[in-house]
């Protein structure tokens, strides 16, 4: 199942006009606003579309990228988004979606849900019965 652990709201630059994101995220225990900047000039196709930026002690951090996607199904756009510091352990994969059209917010809701390929832990090698492994 899901989990809601932020918000997302569309913002367009000032200055060149371009479309943003401006909310909150909590990851991993860190909590704060966050901001998706539109990268000036990507690489390739498959660079991303969006740095993702994180505020900590009033100073804004590289916290990862994003990527504008299309379901293949067809379907809404969403964003992908690969949360990536060195202050966590190992990248977050998570994604934002557009706003209901019911929604009077106007909020992307950031998302995030385990793998379904298992469980990191190994908690499947143990059973009910067995002794707390430490």
């Amino acid at each position: 199942m899901a989990k809601k652990i932020g918000i997302l709201k569309e913002t367009a630059s000032k200055t060149t006009g371009e479309i943003g994101y401006m909310g909150r995220i909590d990851v991993a225990g860190m909590e704060g606003a966050c901001a998706l900047v539109p990268v000036a000039h990507r690489r390739s196709e498959k660079s991303p579309d969006y740095d993702l930026k994180f505020q900590r002690n009033g100073r804004w951090l590289d916290f990862g990228v994003a990527w504008l996607k299309t379901p293949q199904a067809g379907g809404d756009e969403f964003l992908s988004i690969t949360v990536d510091h060195e202050l966590l352990e190992k990248a977050v994969y998570v994604a934002a979606f557009p706003p209901a059209e019911d929604d009077d917010d106007n909020e992307w809701h950031i998302v995030w849900g385990r793998s379904r390929r298992g469980n990191d832990r190994g908690a499947s090698q143990y059973s009910v019965g067995d002794e707390i492994p430490y």
